[in-house]
């Protein structure tokens, strides 16, 4: 027994661990050239639009585009190849410069135009921001490591009590025999589920988010979030037209909290209803994972209405429901939240029910 208890917390931490180096892995300190100069131009035009923080990134991609025209007539024996040992130096530091900053200038120029364009729509609330860590956030999937993590946790809350007897019977009709014991036992496993899906949230959103600021920072909060998509209009609208950053990270961040809390009751009810960890195991991820995969498969497109994984990621669903609908984006994470809650209390009622032997005492009092 020793050896199982054993087994089980070294997979949690096994667990635990590669949850925290996927997050070191996605949020960790860059060390690619065009991002760590792409974050330099646009601290340089951080703040409100303005014609000369447009104009200087005008200015500096025509430099770099003709610094790589000399460079290359140069090479090719054009009008730049007779020329003084020092004019030839200067050619190519300054071709150096320009091969080493184009992808991020043109990154920083495509932003200052989308920008103007936002602007010329109405939308004065947008800013130049360092946007890769909202990028990142917001862009984050489901969280499959963590709710596996749950899974292990909590697959066999119920079905340790039915596989454990003595020679007055088992230990889940000894605990059930009272309505104390059975109301007990209940609650004590439903604040054990809870608590573990908080520590769950807790830790590893904290180590995203504090991987996010430290590496990458989530500057102006107040900046309408339009700005981070590539494209700024819907045949239904501007997309998501006044909505701030904090707002839409908000927004995120409550649709994965309840996700989060769904699928820890669904696995505590599974739990006491098919008592069995490994069966507890398979259901649910196929309930987690089949709509996804087969949703894009002919003639089975109507699953995607009933897949679980947008609604995990947050974000996600935000920017599904963005082109149809941007006048009310958060319309789709409102019902989501309706839903879910919904689904957690009938679940939760419904695992009650089956541990305290509510049919079965009903049937008996007859």
């Amino acid at each position: 027994r020793f050896f199982d208890q054993f087994k089980d917390v070294m997979i949690l931490i096994l667990l635990a661990a590669f949850r925290i180096n996927s997050a070191l892995t996605a949020f960790g300190a860059t060390t690619d050239p065009d991002e760590i100069f792409y974050r330099e131009y646009m601290e340089i035009l951080d703040g409100e639009y303005t014609e000369e923080k447009a104009q200087y990134m005008r200015d500096e991609m025509k430099y770099i585009v003709n610094a790589i025209k000399k460079y290359e007539s140069m090479n090719d024996g054009g009008s730049e190849s007779d020329i003084s040992d020092e004019e030839r130096m200067e050619i190519i530091e300054a071709a150096n410069y320009a091969y080493s900053h184009k992808n991020a200038a043109e990154l920083a120029l495509d932003y200052v135009n989308k920008l103007r364009e936002l602007i010329d729509l109405g939308e004065n609330n947008a800013l130049f921001l360092y946007d890769t860590g909202w990028q990142l956030l917001l862009s984050r999937k489901a969280d499959l490591i963590s709710f596996t993590l749950i899974l292990f946790a909590l697959c066999n809350i119920f079905g340790v009590e039915f596989g454990k007897s003595s020679s007055s019977g088992r230990f889940a009709d000894i605990l059930r025999a009272t309505k104390k014991g059975r109301d007990k036992t209940f609650f004590s496993k439903f604040a054990l589920g809870a608590v573990c899906a908080v520590i769950v949230l807790i830790a590893f959103e904290t180590a995203d988010y504090y991987l996010l600021m430290k590496n990458y920072t989530l500057p102006h909060p107040e900046s309408a979030s339009v700005i981070l998509f590539s494209k700024i209009e819907s045949e239904a609208g501007i997309r998501f037209a006044g909505v701030e950053l904090l707002d839409f990270a908000l927004a995120g961040m409550l649709l994965r909290i309840f996700a989060t809390f769904f699928f820890t009751f669904g696995v505590f009810a599974l739990s006491s209803a098919v008592k069995k960890n490994i069966s507890v195991m398979l259901i649910s991820a196929l309930v987690l994972l089949l709509p996804s995969a087969i949703s894009t498969s002919s003639g089975l497109s109507f699953l995607s209405k009933i897949d679980f994984l947008p609604v995990a990621a947050g974000a996600e669903l935000l920017h599904i429901s963005e082109s149809t609908n941007p006048a009310e984006p958060f319309l789709n994470a409102a019902y989501a939240v309706i839903i879910l809650s919904a689904a957690v209390a009938m679940i939760v009622f419904t695992s009650y029910r089956t541990w305290t032997l509510q049919k079965r005492i009903k049937e008996a009092k007859r």
